[in-house]
């Protein structure tokens, strides 16, 4: 059976990893959280074992390493609180990557994996967006990420251990527990907005082009790549996105037809001020991923029909 490290497992991301692992009979999970209010979130099994982790104390982090084959690493401030405390999450990012790394070095952990977000590319996400293209992150959330990423995918290693960094774009979908934060993202805010208040307000003209990639997609090459047995996986960079990109405006109608067909009303859609020219189409490119073997279901409307489901539940009490 291959065993599944998974630090920030009762963050969004975290919760439907671990989900989707449990519905594997094949994979066990060691799920790492801070506190044991936070541990409350992540999913219960009898494959699930949950460790309260003390960061600072390398020798607990590398003891958890001992027979784990795979880690997935999601422990990352969100960008909030790596925006308003820039110092304290470098600091406290980099001392979660050191201890981790050097825990899955020293019990020869075969794969770690890295899950970063597109915003590494900063002022470069505009029109063709490939792996290749230059990280210019411009915000401490996107530069945290991007430190990360070197410290996993360092050049000079001492080991070979398989590593590989996927840069997720704006992932959608109900999380695995609903006192999850996942609220700010663009869609599932949306979402939250046409349950509660019975309409969508965009901050902007809603002209910007975004990628979307359901969070069942998401965790499907998580997944993937975190399941030595499957064969190979490219060490490096990937790009993590959906098929297509659309314009914000564009996803906000699309969420405001599931609520018609999900909650029985078309909540209207108010626009903020913004540019009155049309900002050029983005293409996030995720041919390396592609290439591995990886097929997305792209059910982007099944995943905000899911999430309406849930916001409406919450409303209701």
């Amino acid at each position: 059976m291959t065993t599944v490290l998974v630090s920030g497992a009762s963050g969004y991301v975290g919760g439907r990893l671990i989900s989707h692992f449990i519905a594997q009979n094949d994979i066990s999970v060691v799920a790492l959280s801070r506190s044991e209010k936070s541990a409350c979130r992540i999913p219960q099994s009898e494959q699930v074992r949950n460790v309260i982790i003390d960061w600072d104390d390398a020798a607990q982090v590398a003891e958890i390493c001992r027979d784990v084959s795979v880690v997935v690493h999601l422990a990352v401030a969100n960008e909030a609180a790596a925006n308003n405390e820039p110092e304290r999450s470098f600091a406290d990012a980099e001392i979660i990557i050191q201890n981790l790394l050097s825990g899955a070095i020293k019990n020869q952990v075969q794969r770690f994996i890295g899950v970063s977000t597109s915003k590494v590319y900063g002022k470069n996400l505009i029109n063709r967006v490939t792996e290749d293209t230059p990280p210019a992150p411009l915000n401490a959330y996107a530069v945290n990420h991007l430190n990360i990423e070197n410290k996993i995918l360092e050049r000079h290693r001492p080991d070979d251990m398989e590593r590989t960094v996927f840069r997720l774009s704006n992932s959608l979908g109900a999380p695995a527990n609903s006192s999850i934060p996942c609220w700010s993202l663009i869609a599932n805010n949306f979402c939250q907005q046409a349950a509660t208040e019975r309409q969508i307000v965009l901050k902007s003209s809603g002209k910007d082009w975004r990628n979307f990639v359901a969070m069942h997609d998401v965790v499907e090459a998580i997944a993937m790549a975190a399941t030595p047995s499957k064969g190979a996986f490219p060490e490096g960079v990937l790009n993590l996105g959906g098929p297509t990109s659309l314009p914000i405006l564009e996803l906000a109608h699309l969420v405001a037809e599931q609520c018609d067909k999900v909650c029985g009303y078309r909540p209207p859609i108010k626009t903020g001020p913004g540019e009155t020219d049309n900002p050029p189409e983005l293409v996030y490119e995720i041919r390396r991923l592609l290439d591995a073997g990886f097929t997305p279901a792209n059910d982007i409307e099944g995943e905000i029909s899911a999430t309406l489901r849930l916001c409406q539940k919450l409303a209701e009490g």
